[in-house]
């Protein structure tokens, strides 16, 4: 599941436009960091090769074994 979960991921950031990669990376530690939530505006690459923009947001939260979710 792990293994799946990490290839998913890998997919999903590869079709984020390489001007909005490392501002998404650097704004995702950030968040999983302070456990403020995470909102970006980037382009994304959709499934027939359009590139369109995408709002994200999300909250984290810390989980009981120290993670974050």
């Amino acid at each position: 599941m792990a293994q799946a979960a990490l290839v998913e991921a890998a997919r999903f950031f590869s079709r984020i436009h390489p001007d909005d990669l490392d501002p998404m990376r650097d704004a995702i530690a950030r968040s999983a960091k302070s456990l403020e939530t995470f909102e970006m505006d980037f382009r994304f690459r959709d499934a027939a090769g359009a590139e369109v923009w995408v709002e994200a947001r999300s909250k984290p939260e810390r989980t009981a074994d120290g993670g974050v979710i």
